[in-house]
């Protein structure tokens, strides 16, 4: 393959990425920006970043925004900002620098486009290997297997033991395990690189006991909970707290040795503020006991 036609490539990857990337007035990520960076927050920065870039009058991709422009923006705060600029540096796609302005210093900001692009097939590349893989072991498990000696033996015997069907919400397995897992990326917005042996057990778990709708349904409540609303849930925690989410509802939702109910009701409030209330009324009578003990001040006036 000639030099040329690689550069050609390169040029016309980095044209796409111009322009899929940022609006002024409308907010997009592409999704390709989200497997790169694993946080929607950041590949919005860098959809951005990219979009802006290409509008700057600075020359050579680079451009400055304040703190606040970035809030107005992106409805960012200045930690979340600098979160998003630490993971896109890291990842090699941003470069920063600070440049006086007028008489302030500002911060300046230019996407990395030769490295996102390259970024770009490489996540690309490695989606096609997996699809081709995974197609592949599906085939393969279509392949009637041959029975041997042992297996037709185990087949004629009678089960040893019964399952006892009460642990199951279904007669049956009510999904598959790529059903379960379909669902999941549907939920997080993209496909993890790889799943691990512990992830790929709960998925299958999930899928003997438990309907997508439920899962989904499970999973959204989870999401719905300020604790969780920013984290990622994995399907090994997910597996032990779907038959509580469903059987309650909004009941309780354990996040390691704390307990969350959903929405507090009026009753509950009321109880906490009047417990609240005791507490104070008993520190300030303490106050006032401490006070009245004290020495009477000396008079000065007297010899």
């Amino acid at each position: 393959m000639s030099r040329g036609f690689i550069m050609s490539n390169q040029d016309d990857i980095t044209k796409l990425i111009k322009s899929i990337s940022g609006q002024a007035n409308i907010l997009t990520i592409p999704r390709i920006y989200i497997r790169l960076t694993k946080s929607h927050r950041s590949a919005l920065f860098l959809s951005q970043s990219v979009y802006w870039s290409d509008k700057s009058n600075h020359g050579d991709g680079w451009f400055y925004k304040s703190y606040r422009e970035w809030r107005d923006e992106l409805g960012l705060n200045q930690h979340a900002v600098e979160t998003c600029v630490k993971t896109l540096e890291e990842g090699g796609w941003l470069e920063t620098k600070v440049d006086r302005v007028g008489i302030r210093e500002t911060r300046f900001y230019r996407p990395i486009l030769g490295k996102i692009a390259e970024s770009i097939k490489s996540t690309l590349a490695e989606s096609a290997k997996v699809t081709l893989a995974e197609s592949a072991i599906e085939e393969t498990s279509k392949v009637p297997k041959r029975k041997t000696i042992r297996s037709s033996i185990k087949h004629r015997l009678p089960s040893e033991t019964t399952e006892d069907s009460t642990d199951k919400p279904h007669a049956d397995c009510p999904s598959t395990t790529r059903e379960i897992q379909d669902a999941y990326i549907q939920e997080l917005g993209y496909k993890p690189d790889t799943w691990s042996a512990g992830e790929g057990a709960a998925a299958k778990a999930i899928a003997a006991k438990w309907t997508v709708e439920q899962f989904v349904k499970a999973y959204r409540h989870l999401k719905a909970q300020s604790f969780w609303g920013d984290k990622l849930v994995r399907l090994s925690y997910l597996k032990q707290q779907i038959p509580e989410i469903l059987k309650n509802g909004n009941g309780k939702v354990t996040h390691g040795s704390t307990s969350y109910s959903g929405d507090r009701t009026p009753e509950d409030q009321d109880r906490i503020s009047a417990h609240f209330k005791s507490i104070a009324r008993a520190a300030s009578e303490r106050a006032r006991r401490d006070m009245s003990t004290l020495p009477a001040p000396a008079d000065s006036t007297k010899a």
